[in-house]
């Protein structure tokens, strides 16, 4: 896969967020994606500044280090299952800058609940959190319900409306994922993580 399209996944970017980080046209991005467009020593160093990472890299040069990330969940609605083992399966993925200090995990979406965003078999890279109240509007949370046989995992939309009320909004064209869920002092489910980045396996 093109350097460039792989750090832009990675980051969980579209071709129109990547170009607004860099201050230029999608369609740019998208030609220098494919080659269309010759990378200008001016290119490389917009690339490395919006990615944090060095110009040797968006040459193809050497990357930053990869970093095993343990896959602790799958996320399906309304079934149980228990925590994946630690050790069972991890994935190798470049280190993002912006949580290096930050414990990450992955989570795969096992259902069709957010096919709209997050296509099932996505692996999705997450940070745990422990404040809902820093959860930006539209960010992609994990959430867990507890069940007697496990844990219960969803992946969801997050968004606090004015009247300070949380709801996890599902995002799916199949009519069983349809109602979102509304957060209380009372709520079976609790936030977990923040999803930070996506990927899909070819």
């Amino acid at each position: 896969m093109n350097t460039i399209k792989l750090l832009r996944e990675g980051r969980g970017w579209s071709l129109a967020e990547l170009a607004e980080v860099c201050g230029t046209y999608p369609q740019r991005i998208h030609r220098l994606e494919l080659g269309q467009t010759k990378l200008k020593q001016s290119d490389i160093l917009m690339l490395a500044e919006a990615f944090e990472c060095s110009p040797n890299e968006i040459i193809g040069g050497e990357a930053s280090p990869n970093h095993n990330i343990n896959i602790k969940a799958h996320a399906i609605t309304d079934k149980a299952m228990q925590e994946d083992k630690a050790d069972s399966e991890t994935i190798a993925l470049p280190l993002d800058k912006r949580y290096a200090n930050e414990t990450r995990f992955a989570v795969v979406v096992a259902d069709n609940s957010m096919n709209k965003t997050y296509p099932m078999d996505s692996i999705l890279i997450c940070i745990k959190i422990s404040d809902n109240n820093s959860i930006p509007n539209n960010s992609h949370v994990i959430a867990n319900k507890n069940h007697p046989t496990g844990n219960e995992t969803i992946v969801r939309r997050y968004e606090k409306l004015l009247d300070g009320s949380i709801w996890l909004w599902p995002s799916s064209n199949d009519p069983h994922y349809q109602t979102p869920i509304e957060l209380t002092t009372n709520s079976e489910y609790q936030i977990k993580a923040k999803v930070i980045a996506s990927y899909r396996l070819e």
